[in-house]
């Protein structure tokens, strides 16, 4: 896959992880998460897998493990603000406020 198919197929594919974790579809989420973020991690797109991690962090919390939830949010929050994704970071704060 080129590049330029990663980056319009990941933010698909973590859209859909989103419909399905607001669907109770907890493991077909879980699914396409884990291999959105190994992908976007393998291209090194790290708009993509931060995005992935933030998506997998809100899974975590909707899905009863509240305390692992938050610790990944808690994580990417640190990480991205030094990279300048202060969005994701915003985001990864208000998901752990829930």
């Amino acid at each position: 896959m080129k590049a330029d198919d990663h980056v319009a197929h990941l933010p698909v594919a973590i859209a859909g992880a989103r419909i399905a974790t607001a669907s109770r579809d907890l493991a077909d989420a879980l699914r396409i998460l884990d291999a959105a973020l190994a992908e976007a991690t393998k291209a090194n797109l790290l708009y993509s897998q931060s995005d992935a991690r933030l998506a997998l962090g809100e899974l975590e919390i909707k899905s009863g493990k509240a305390a692992a939830g938050r610790a990944r949010l808690t994580t990417l929050e640190k990480d991205v603000k030094g990279k300048g994704l202060l969005l994701i970071a915003r985001k990864a704060a208000a998901a752990m406020k829930r």
